[in-house]
């Protein structure tokens, strides 16, 4: 991998931080009502580059997939490990995750964190099985 593909993923996974973040900014703002959801210019800065720091987190450890002599599983446990470790830490210092109510909430924000990086694996691995499938459709055709 050389380094403008880098580059790229981590601007893919400082966008889909972003993207996350500001899903989940706007379900909390619709279940609370958007009159009590308020963010100051601070809050808005750390977390986005919050966002940024944990997208990133997910997206340059996928260089895994690179190493084709690697089970998809152990792949998977890597770059989803390293992903969480780092959401973990970043959510415990910028107080998304919960610590202080309770195991309930923090199971909870586990569960849908789970929810959200699978669903987002699963997109991008289906897309590019999908493009693999194409291209060998295409070499089949040439031969």
């Amino acid at each position: 991998m050389n380094f403008s593909e880098i580059i790229k993923l981590s601007f893919m996974g400082a966008t889909i931080g972003c993207f996350i973040i500001a899903i989940v900014e706007i379900l909390i703002a619709y279940s609370i009502g958007w009159t009590n959801f308020t963010l100051n210019g601070y809050e808005i800065l750390v977390n986005t580059i919050g966002a940024i720091i944990v997208g990133q987190g997910f997206a340059l450890p996928s260089i895994i997939y690179e190493k084709e002599n690697i089970p998809l599983i152990y792949q998977v446990i890597f770059q989803m490990g390293i992903g969480f470790i780092i959401l973990l830490i970043v959510g415990v210092y910028l107080n998304w995750i919960p610590v202080t109510m309770g195991i309930l909430p923090i199971i909870t924000w586990i569960i849908i964190a789970l929810i959200f990086a699978f669903l987002f694996w699963a997109g991008i691995y289906l897309y590019y099985r999908n493009e693999a499938q194409k291209i060998n459709n295409q070499i089949k055709k040439y031969k």
